[in-house]
Parts: structure tokens; C-alpha cells; sequence
């Protein structure tokens, strides 16, 4: 599954993949989240769980960014992306509880 936009409070980010990313520093990063563009990039070659892995990261960067959170670290970032995606997994009926909640709201419309 490619997801092709993330909302991330008012925002909606664009995800698109790209090879060979890099940070400032010239570090190498398989993913990586430009706030003024609304970009979040993942690099390709990865396979489907680290695919969706990397993109939690990012998305978790995104959402401590909004709220401004300057204090997180690589460390807390991607410990809660993996604990975010063993939880989804492991627990579908909550997918499915949300898409309820998304429904309800449709029908008020």
C-alpha cells in the first residue's frame, strides 16, 4: 500500500520517495520530514515494515514539531514509531474504532 498524503494536524504532507537522503551533516537517512515544504520523503529501497516504520518516525517528528516539542531526540522519535506500529498491528479492532469514529462524523455532516 503507497500512502500518498499524511495529515499531521492542519497540515497535509505530501509523501513522496527519494533515493540517497541525506541529513545537514551528510548523514545518511532513509527518511526525513521538511516542515516549510509539507514533504515527508522515504527512501524506496525499503521494504513494506520499514517502509511504514520510517514513515511513523516521520510523522512522529511531525506531530512533536506542531506542538512544539524542540526537545525530541532520534532515540524517543523512533522508539514511539515502533511502539505505534507493534500497537496497530497487534490490534486491529482500533483501526476499526477509529473508521467508526470517522463515520459518525460523516453522517452529522
Amino acid at each position: 500500500m503507497t500512502i500518498e498524503k499524511v495529515k499531521i494536524g492542519g497540515i497535509v504532507y505530501d509523501v513522496i520517495p527519494e533515493e540517497r537522503l541525506q541529513a545537514d551533516d551528510r548523514t545518511a537517512l532513509i527518511g526525513q520530514i521538511d516542515y516549510e515544504a509539507a514533504v515527508i520523503k522515504i527512501d524506496p529501497k525499503l521494504n513494506s515494515q520499514m517502509n511504514i516504520q520510517t514513515l511513523w518516525h516521520e510523522i512522529i517528528h511531525g506531530i512533536f514539531h506542531q506542538n512544539g516539542r524542540g526537545d525530541q531526540t532520534e532515540e524517543l522519535i523512533d522508539s514511539t514509531a515502533y511502539s505505534i506500529v507493534q500497537v496497530l498491528r497487534d490490534n486491529h479492532a482500533l483501526m476499526d474504532a477509529v473508521k467508526e469514529l470517522d463515520e459518525g462524523i460523516e453522517a452529522v455532516k
